[in-house]
């Protein structure tokens, strides 16, 4: 499985440092997630938000779809890593 980032751009507002999406593909599938955005925790470090996947009106209710946490954690580091080399870029 691969990680592209197909979107990144920024800042956005103010907290918003950076916004974007990631296209997770194989020789086979395909998936996008738009509007992750790079946010600032308390602790002054950066970190990835997901977009809030919407509850889906199904028998058993939950959300509509769940990422892996390992998934999860290698997009946000890839989205991360892009992040850092356009902030890199732009100092240059």
């Amino acid at each position: 499985m691969q990680i592209k980032i197909r979107k990144l751009e920024g800042p956005a507002e103010p907290g918003v440092y950076a916004f974007g999406s990631v296209e997770v593909f194989d020789d086979s599938h395909r998936l996008v997630i738009n509007d992750l955005m790079i946010l600032q925790h308390i602790d002054g470090r950066l970190g990835v938000s997901f977009p809030d996947p919407q509850t889906a009106p199904h028998y058993g209710g939950g959300p509509m779809f769940e990422l892996a946490p390992e998934l999860r954690q290698e997009i946000a580091n890839t989205f991360l890593d892009a992040y850092g080399e356009l902030r890199h870029k732009d100092k240059d």
